[in-house]
């Protein structure tokens, strides 16, 4: 009898010690996380794209050409907020978008062809074309806080000697005016194209391999190790990086001393047009005929993995600008972009999110 009644009490307790580890597995039990791949959201676009820039994989920037086919038309901008996309129209007929880039929670600037500089305003969802110093294109915008922005550029075909048209311009909350770089400085480049404040300093890289730097008070210009054409910078804090070249790559990062130093990988490298350096992960720089870098463990090699899934999905088009988001999501953007009326802009997104097509 007392065995019996000993087996009915564990029979009894049986559920109840299942139960617990049924439930620890429920709990447990998460979807398998997607795997990133490469996907073409946008493809053929009227005008070719420049750039993008984000604060997360939802809420993402993309500017580039006007439709120059359409009279009237103005530049192209495209907001991604996580499930779709939607456009922006600006009041800059024929205006070219060259940079977009803002403020994380604040505002977000676009500026391009003309002088024009636009701003838009996430308080009210409102753009604002402001007034601004010049009608030189304008190649590279920084804003630093609502009242400190930086603008670079210069006017093409200024390639004679003496006719060297660089800009600088700085936004103080109120207008823009002309930064005062010492003129000497200034000229030394035909254009100015990005710029990045890293740990203190502004720098400004620009054609000819030349750099300016701003410590607040003083204006230089030190030397870099290359003498062609320096498109992008950008930095972590840690890491800065600048790219560029003429036909085939450059890429250069600032030492520990202070001095730039060369980081091109010694095989034919392709032309590279843009450079993002995350706060976390590895830096990405894109370029010709849609080139994919990645800098992994401080060495810089040619993304062949992904030109080919690219090619896989129809992307030939040149690359130009790259955001990276906080998740790791990349942001390539380009198209036919040396053309005289730069077209067929495309989209490519690297990641786990599934971006939908522009319709």
């Amino acid at each position: 009898m007392l065995r019996r009644r000993t087996l009915l009490i564990l029979l009894g307790l049986l559920p109840a010690a299942l139960l617990p580890l049924n439930a620890c597995e429920s709990e447990t039990a998460t979807p398998a996380a997607a795997t990133p791949t490469w996907q073409l959201p946008i493809t053929e676009y009227s005008g070719a794209f420049f750039s993008a820039w984000g604060t997360s994989s939802s809420d993402v920037w993309i500017v580039g050409a006007a439709d120059h086919k359409t009279a009237g038309a103005g530049p192209a901008v495209l907001h991604f907020d996580g499930s779709g996309w939607q456009k922006t129209v600006v009041d800059a007929p024929g205006v070219d978008f060259w940079w977009v880039s803002g403020l994380a929670g604040g505002d977000t600037w676009f500026a391009g062809t003309k002088g024009t500089i636009a701003h838009w305003h996430r308080a009210t969802n409102q753009v604002d074309v402001e007034k601004t110093p010049g009608t030189d294109h304008i190649f590279g915008l920084l804003p630093v806080a609502a009242n400190d922005v930086w603008a670079v550029g210069g006017s093409l075909g200024c390639g004679a000697p003496n006719n060297k048209c660089g800009v600088v311009w700085h936004y103080d909350g109120t207008a823009w005016a002309k930064a005062d770089v010492p003129a000497n400085l200034l000229s030394g480049a035909t254009q100015w194209f990005k710029a990045w404040k890293h740990n203190g300093i502004l720098w400004i890289v620009g054609a000819e391999g030349k750099v300016l730097r701003y410590d607040g008070s003083t204006w230089t210009s030190p030397a870099t190790p290359s003498d062609r054409t320096i498109l992008t910078i950008h930095g972590n804090g840690t890491l800065l990086a600048a790219v560029g070249g003429a036909g085939t790559g450059d890429i250069l990062e600032l030492g520990s001393d202070g001095a730039w130093q060369k980081v091109t990988p010694s095989a034919i490298f392709p032309m590279m047009n843009g450079v993002y350096v995350p706060k976390n992960g590895n830096a990405v720089a894109v370029g010709g005929g849609a080139a994919i870098a990645r800098r992994t463990a401080g060495v810089w090699a040619q993304d062949k993995v992904a030109r080919n899934a690219l090619e896989d999905l129809g992307a030939y088009e040149d690359f130009h600008g790259v955001y990276v988001d906080p998740d790791g999501g990349v942001w390539a953007v380009g198209g036919q972009i040396i053309s005289d009326s730069p077209v067929l802009g495309q989209v490519c997104y690297f990641g786990s999110k599934k971006v939908p097509k522009l319709k």
